[in-house]
């Protein structure tokens, strides 16, 4: 089972027996479950899965005129139906997702939206069980949901319609980014190949907003993963800063002993002696850091002392080279 499916069947148990969050949360749900459809004149809602369609039976009974029940899914559809007696217009009524006079609402009801954050957590909780999903946190960080479409052909529209069709599809999701930062969280709408999409991409802000819904296990195992994920990617980052840092100093290195050839070439005997040991330390050990250097020297020398020594033969030698008019020591380290 997947972290999106245990964060889905731990949700559709909670125990929320209070009305007002009760009907926010089906409100969402047959909001982001796309239009609900009618069977015999009967509103039918889609579920993923029997323990989800149990939740909404449940939430429903409160609502519809009549008996509730639960149906399997159609072949090639959703995992269960969930059938509720009455006129369909009735339920979308008193859920606000219309209005009185039978217009389809934009995005999810205004007092829903201003509502109290446990109804706000209810309307995340409807929205993610009907269309959301957990990213796996072993290669992304991410909570998202997916908004309803409206299923019109938009080819024979103008631009204009278009523009409209546009903002009414992702009023859901608009509604639900800001019932997330009413709840002091971090979320954006975004438009994907087939729809709009809300994503909470902070990966404390998705731990915060599972358990707000009520999914805390499935949040202290997604936390895991994601946590386990980021020390692995730390040190391998360390590990490349580490690679990085090698092959700049065995870099430096040679050129430094390159130019510590050219000098004793150009100063010969002239080169004083403290200047000749360092020069002869550099070149036999041409991969060796200037702390390591510092280290083999006899007597030991701090590195600062070491590349002050080196500083010095360098200049001399570089001095020397323009009075002869012959290449200095840093052309041999270019060449």
């Amino acid at each position: 089972m997947t972290l999106t499916s245990e964060a889905k069947e731990e949700l559709a148990a909670v125990d929320e027996r209070r009305p007002p969050v009760r009907l926010a949360e089906l409100t969402a749900y047959l909001r982001f479950s796309g239009e609900p459809g009618t069977v015999g004149g009967r509103l039918a809602v889609p579920a993923g899965s029997p323990a989800i369609a149990e939740r909404v039976a449940g939430l429903l009974s409160a609502v519809a005129d009549g008996a509730v029940a639960v149906k399997p899914g159609p072949e090639g559809g959703p995992a269960a139906l969930v059938e509720a007696a009455g006129p369909a217009s009735a339920v979308l009524a008193r859920t606000g997702l219309t209005t009185r006079s039978g217009h389809r609402t934009v995005g999810l009801p205004p007092a829903l939206v201003g509502g109290e954050p446990a109804e706000l957590e209810a309307a995340w909780r409807g929205a993610f069980l009907a269309a959301g999903q957990l990213a796996d946190p072993a290669r992304a960080t991410s909570l998202e949901v997916a908004c309803p479409g409206l299923d019109i052909d938009d080819a024979d529209l103008s631009e204009r319609e278009r523009e409209q069709l546009d903002t009414l599809e992702s009023a859901p999701g608009a509604a639900l980014v800001g019932a997330a930062r009413r709840l002091g969280l971090g979320a954006k709408t975004r438009s994907a190949r087939g729809g709009h999409r809300v994503a909470v991409r902070d990966g404390e802000h998705v731990v915060a907003l599972l358990n707000r819904m009520g999914a805390y296990r499935a949040a202290l195992l997604w936390d895991r993963a994601r946590l386990k994920r980021e020390a692995h990617a730390e040190v391998n980052r360390l590990a490349n800063f580490d690679d990085a840092n090698q092959r700049r100093s065995s870099a430096a290195a040679a050129k430094s002993a390159a130019r510590a050839r050219r000098a004793l070439e150009i100063l010969g005997a002239d080169a004083d002696a403290h200047l000749l040991e360092a020069a002869q330390l550099r070149i036999k050990h041409d991969k060796a850091s200037l702390e390591e250097l510092g280290r083999l020297a006899d007597p030991q020398m701090t590195k600062d002392a070491i590349a002050g020594r080196l500083r010095r033969l360098f200049d001399s030698a570089d001095r020397q080279a323009k009075k002869l008019g012959v290449p200095d020591t840093l052309d041999a380290a270019r060449s």
